[in-house]
């Protein structure tokens, strides 16, 4: 198939020193490829291996959230991780809580990183129903 042509991303043109590229305005869930270049005085050398690589999307919604209360005003939250990363590891999650009667006014309550599917949320109000979400 017929991939089209390469633009080029860089030129590294008096930066011998220089390994390392970051490329930046790309697609998520586009597939790239990619290639390097060698030059010296004598000339051009031999391309590189050609990568291909899939720029990473939204991972998928945690699962199964269970939340259990721990006092009139704590709850704790625990849930199972994405099914989907989107191509790219979990860095963390966001644990956030919303009082009644619209459940419409969300506050982050933790931060858990990527290691941890539970956080507990304090200081809610006696009597006020809220909605969790990860």
């Amino acid at each position: 198939a017929n991939m089209g042509r390469f633009t080029r991303a860089y030129d590294g043109y008096n930066k011998p020193y220089e390994y390392y590229f970051d490329a930046g305005g790309l697609v998520p869930g586009r597939v790239y490829r990619a290639y390097v270049r060698a030059l010296n005085v004598v000339g051009p050398g031999p391309d590189s291996e050609v990568i291909y690589k899939e720029m990473a999307v939204e991972p998928s919604a945690p699962t199964s959230l269970e939340v259990t209360p721990r006092s009139e005003s704590s709850v704790s939250c625990a849930w199972y991780p994405p099914m989907n990363n989107g191509g790219e590891p979990i860095d963390h999650f966001i644990v956030e809580y919303a009082p009644e009667p619209l459940f419409n006014a969300w506050s982050e309550a933790a931060r858990p990183d990527n290691t941890e599917f539970y956080a507990v949320v304090n200081a809610l109000e006696k009597g006020i129903l809220y909605q969790f979400r990860v």
